[in-house]
C-alpha cells in the first residue's frame, strides 16, 4: 500500500478475510504471521502519513514511519521465538513428569506447566485481538473508525512486547532449572501409539477369568439354586433384608463379578427388578434413593425426602428385588452408619427373597452392612492371574516359542508380582507392554522407578500411574482434566470431546473420537454399567491417578470448607456439592484469575442469587475456555459474557426460554460450541455472525453445525 495512496477500505476488507478466512488464529500459521504483521504495519504507517500531513514536516513523517515498522518488527520476531519454544517445554513436561516421583522434579513441574499455561493464554489472547482486528475491517465504518481501529491495535503491541518478554523470560529460567538438575535428559518415554486390538472373545475372557468358583458360591449365597418349572413363588413379606458384600482392593474384580452376576441367566429368573447403583465416596441418600425409585420405573423429580420415602416403598412393595450398590465408601460410617440403617428401612416392603448386593473395598463397611455375609475377593490366583497377564501382553496367540519370547515370559514374570493380583493392573500394563514387544521396552517399564514408589501391600497406583506416564502427550492432556470430575461421575463422550476441543488438546470431533476410543481401549475409561451405550465413568484407581497426575491443575468443590482450599492457580474446578454451598458464596470463585474450566452441577432456582454470580463469572473469570452451569429461574444471561475472549465451549442446563443473548456475545470471537440442548432460543442478537469460530450450536428448538467442508447445516427440531 503506497504511502500516497488513500486507505483503501475494500483492499484492507480482502487482505484481512484472506488472511483468516477459516477463523483460526493468525498464529496457527507462521507464514500468514509474518504477512499479516506486513500489511497491518503498512496499514499503520499509511495512517500516520494521512493524519500528519497537515501537521509536520516531510522530515517527522519520514522519521516515524520506520519507528512503527521497527515496533511490528520486534512483536513479530517476539510471538515468534515464544511460538516456537513451546514445542520444546511441552517435551520438557513430559520428560519431568517421568521423573515426578523425585522430590526435585515434583517441585519444579508445577513452575513449568505454569509458565506454558501462561504462554498458552497470550498467544490465545493476541489471536483473539487479531479476530477482533478482522471484525472491525469488515464492516462499513467510516474512515475516521478505521483509524482508531487499527492505531489500538498498534498500542496494543508494545502491552504485547512486555508481556511476551516476561513469559518468554519465565519459559528460559524454568527450563534452565531443569537442565541444572539434569531433568531435561530423562530417558523419552515409549511414544509408538498402537491401537490395541479388541474382540468380543477378549472382552468375555476378561470378564470371567479365573472365578468360576468364586461366581458359583456367591449366587448360591443369593439363595438361586436352579429354578425348576411350576415352582411356586412366597410372596409373603420378608421379615429380613440381607445384605450381600464382595470386599476386595481396588481394581480386583468386584465390580466385574457383580455385572456377571447380575447378567447369570438363573439369577434374572429368581429376582425380579434388577436395580444396580454406584454409591462412590458419597453416601447420599437422598440420591440413591432417586437412583432405586428410577429403576425401579419410578418418578423420582421431588427433592422432598418424605415424598421419595412414600415412592421407595410404594415400589418395592410385593417385589423380590436384587439391589446393587457398586463401589461403596467408609462414609457410610458417619453418624453410626444413620443413613445407611434409614436407607434398608425404607426397603422392607418387598417379598421375601430379596437381597441386597454391596461391592466395597473397605472391610469394617462390609462388617457393618453384613456381618455374616462377607465374601473377600482376592487377587487371581498365580497359575490363572499369569495366563491372564500372558493373554493381555500377547493377545490370543501368547505361545512363547522363540528365544525373544522366551525372554519377554521371563521379564513378564517378574512384572507381574509388581501387579498384586489386579486383572485391572494386569489389563492396563499388559497392554502397555504389547505396543512393542521387545526387550528393551519391557525392561524399560519393569525397572521403572515408579515401582519403588512407597505403597501399601494392595496399593496398584504406581502400575497404574506408569501407564499413564506412557500415554502420548496428547492422551495425558485429555486424561488428566478428567480429574476435575467427582469419581463415579457419568460424562457422554461427546461433552467430553467437546471439552478436549475447546481447549485445544484435539483439532476437532473425529480427532477427539479417536482419542477418546483409544483412552477407552487402554482401560482408562470404561461403560457405566453392562447395559449402557451412552456414558462412562473412570474407574476409581484410574481416577486416583489422574488426581495424582494434576493435583496442581484440577480441584472438586465438595463442600463450603473446601472454598478456602481451592489451589490459587487452580485452572479447571467442579463444582458438585448437592446444595452444600449457598449461591452467595460461589462468587469467591472470581478470585482464580486462570481458570480455563469452570463446570457447576449445582441448581439455584432464585434467578435473583445466581444471575450475580454468573455476572461475576463472566466479568472475572477472563482466561475461561470452558463454561457449564445449570439455569434454573434465570431467563437471561449478563451482558458481561463479552469479557470472555478466551471461551470456547458454553454449556448451559435447564429448560430455559432465551428471547435472544446480550449483545457481547458478539464480541466472542473464539466461541467454538453452545450445548443448550434443553433450553429454547428464539433469536440471536444483530451482529452474531461475528463470532467467526463457532462451529455448532445444540438447543431444544433447533441445531446448527458446521461440516468439515465448511458446509453450514440448519434443523430445526420439528424436522429431525
Amino acid at each position: 500500500m503506497a504511502l500516497n495512496q488513500p486507505i483503501n477500505k475494500s483492499s484492507i476488507m480482502a487482505m484481512a478475510w484472506g488472511l483468516f478466512s477459516d477463523g483460526a488464529g493468525v498464529l496457527s500459521n507462521l507464514n500468514a504471521c509474518h504477512e499479516f504483521f506486513s500489511w497491518t504495519a503498512s496499514v499503520i504507517t499509511t495512517i500516520r502519513y494521512r493524519q500528519s500531513t497537515s501537521e509536520s514536516s516531510d522530515r517527522d513523517k519520514t522519521a516515524a514511519q520506520p519507528h512503527d515498522k521497527k515496533k511490528f518488527d520486534r512483536l513479530e520476531v517476539d510471538l515468534w521465538k515464544l511460538k516456537t519454544t513451546m514445542p520444546k517445554m511441552l517435551d520438557l513436561i513430559d520428560r519431568v513428569e517421568f521423573l515426578s516421583h523425585k522430590e526435585q522434579a515434583a517441585a519444579l513441574l508445577p513452575d513449568i506447566k505454569g509458565a506454558v499455561f501462561d504462554a498458552e493464554d497470550l498467544l490465545d489472547e493476541f489471536d483473539y485481538d487479531v479476530l477482533k482486528l478482522k471484525v472491525e475491517c469488515s464492516k462499513n465504518l467510516e474512515p475516521g473508525h478505521y483509524n482508531d481501529t487499527f492505531l489500538e491495535f498498534f498500542d496494543r503491541s508494545s502491552d504485547y512486547i512486555r508481556e511476551v518478554n516476561i513469559i518468554q523470560e519465565k519459559l528460559d529460567h524454568v527450563y534452565k532449572q531443569a537442565m541444572d538438575m539434569g531433568l531435561h535428559q530423562a530417558p523419552r518415554k515409549f511414544d509408538k501409539s498402537v491401537r490395541p486390538e479388541t474382540t468380543t472373545y477378549f472382552n468375555c475372557v476378561e470378564n470371567m477369568v479365573g472365578r468360576e468358583k468364586e461366581m458359583k458360591e456367591f449366587v448360591g449365597k443369593l439363595g438361586v439354586r436352579g429354578l425348576k418349572r411350576g415352582r411356586t413363588e412366597n410372596k409373603a413379606r420378608m421379615t429380613e433384608l440381607p445384605v450381600l458384600s464382595i470386599v476386595g482392593m481396588g481394581g480386583v474384580g468386584k465390580t466385574t463379578m457383580a455385572q456377571q452376576i447380575c447378567k447369570n441367566t438363573n439369577v434374572k429368573k429368581h429376582f425380579g427388578p434388577i436395580i444396580w447403583t454406584c454409591v462412590s465416596d458419597e453416601f447420599d441418600t437422598k440420591r440413591l434413593m432417586k437412583a432405586i425409585i428410577e429403576g425401579l420405573g419410578g418418578d423420582a423429580s421431588s427433592d422432598n425426602l418424605n415424598v421419595l420415602i412414600g415412592k421407595l416403598e410404594d415400589r418395592v412393595k410385593s417385589k423380590k428385588f436384587l439391589l446393587v450398590l457398586d463401589d461403596m465408601w467408609d462414609d457410610i460410617l458417619k453418624d453410626d452408619a444413620a443413613e445407611w440403617k434409614g436407607l434398608c428401612a425404607c426397603l422392607k416392603n418387598g417379598v421375601e427373597g430379596s437381597r441386597i448386593l454391596v461391592t466395597t473395598r473397605f472391610p469394617e463397611v462390609a462388617e457393618l452392612v453384613g456381618p455374616l455375609n462377607n465374601y473377600v475377593l482376592n487377587g487371581l490366583e498365580p497359575k490363572v492371574f499369569w495366563d491372564f497377564f500372558k493373554f493381555c501382553a500377547f493377545g490370543p496367540t501368547s505361545s512363547c516359542n522363540n528365544r525373544e519370547s522366551l525372554e519377554l515370559e521371563r521379564i513378564g514374570k517378574d512384572i507381574v508380582p509388581k501387579l498384586k493380583g489386579s486383572p485391572l493392573a494386569a489389563k492396563t500394563i499388559g497392554r502397555l507392554l504389547r505396543m512393542e514387544l521387545s526387550t528393551i521396552h519391557w525392561k524399560t517399564i519393569k525397572e521403572s522407578e515408579l515401582w519403588e514408589l512407597k505403597q501399601s501391600d494392595t496399593d496398584i497406583l504406581p502400575a497404574l500411574r506408569l501407564s499413564y506416564m506412557y500415554l502420548p502427550q496428547k492422551l495425558k492432556r485429555c486424561f488428566s482434566i478428567c480429574a476435575m470430575f467427582p469419581k463415579d461421575h457419568k460424562f457422554g463422550k461427546d461433552f467430553l470431546a467437546d471439552i478436549w476441543i475447546a481447549h485445544g488438546y484435539v483439532e476437532g470431533p473425529q480427532e477427539a473420537s479417536t482419542c477418546f476410543d483409544d483412552l477407552a481401549n487402554r482401560s482408562f475409561f470404561q461403560k457405566a454399567s453392562p447395559q449402557s451405550v451412552k456414558y462412562y465413568v473412570i474407574h476409581d484407581l484410574m481416577h486416583d491417578t489422574a488426581q495424582l497426575v494434576a493435583k496442581d491443575e484440577c480441584f472438586i468443590i465438595k463442600h463450603a470448607s473446601d472454598l478456602d482450599k481451592v489451589p490459587s492457580n487452580v485452572r479447571h474446578l467442579s463444582i458438585f456439592t448437592n446444595g452444600n454451598v449457598q449461591c452467595s458464596e460461589l462468587k469467591s470463585i472470581f478470585n482464580k484469575k486462570k481458570l480455563r474450566s469452570l463446570v457447576c452441577d449445582e441448581s439455584y432456582s432464585k434467578a435473583k442469587d445466581f444471575e450475580p454470580v454468573i455476572d461475576c463469572w463472566f466479568r472475572e473469570l477472563t482466561k475461561i475456555r470452558v463454561l457449564s452451569f445449570k439455569l434454573s429461574g434465570v431467563r437471561q444471561l449478563p451482558e458481561s459474557m463479552g469479557n470472555s475472549k478466551h471461551l470456547r465451549f458454553l454449556s448451559l442446563h435447564g429448560s430455559v426460554t432465551f428471547s435472544t443473548f446480550p449483545l457481547s456475545v458478539c464480541r466472542l470471537h473464539h466461541l467454538k460450541i453452545i450445548d443448550s440442548s434443553s433450553c429454547v432460543i428464539e433469536k440471536f442478537p444483530p451482529g452474531f455472525s461475528d463470532v467467526l469460530s463457532l462451529e455448532k450450536i445444540n438447543s431444544n428448538s433447533f441445531s446448527y453445525s458446521k461440516g468439515h467442508s465448511g458446509k453450514l447445516c440448519l434443523k430445526w427440531r420439528h424436522e429431525l
